[in-house]
């Protein structure tokens, strides 16, 4: 899993992956962020969450990249969930997502892409824009 993006992380070896739980519900945010993303786990599997700007995809430099990667599986499929904590710039999230999606094709085969953007703007997105319609177009798959 991720096997081809080695964490480059100035801490410890693979701390990319910052959790792995199987709890029912699970609370993630960014480090002195009001902001949170709840993930309810009703079949309690296992979750594993990765940091993927500044970390997975570090190698990547100024490439637009997400915040985070969720990988679960239910007992029919494997899904990818990525995420963007965005204050209001929801074209720029979708670009990040967009973006590490292209990055983790290959090495996603097999699972059921999901994307989230989490913003703390309310504001109503432009959901006919060419970004929107790049997205809606990798998660159907």
């Amino acid at each position: 899993m991720l096997s081809n993006h080695v964490c480059i992380c100035e801490n410890k070896s693979n701390a990319c992956l910052i959790d792995t739980t199987n709890k029912k519900l699970s609370v993630f945010g960014k480090p002195k962020s009001k902001t949170n993303y709840i993930v309810i786990n009703t079949n309690q599997t296992k979750l594993s969450k990765f940091i993927v700007d500044d970390c997975l995809l570090k190698e990547f430099g100024r490439e637009q990249k997400c915040d985070y990667l969720f990988l679960y599986e239910t007992i029919n499929n494997k899904i990818a969930t990525f995420i963007e904590m965005k204050g209001g710039d929801i074209i720029k999230a979708i670009n990040q997502i967009n973006s590490s999606i292209n990055i983790l094709q290959i090495e996603l085969q097999g699972y059921e892409i999901q994307a989230r953007i989490i913003s703390t703007k309310v504001f109503a997105p432009n959901l006919i824009s060419a970004e929107f319609k790049k997205l809606k177009e990798k998660i159907k798959k």
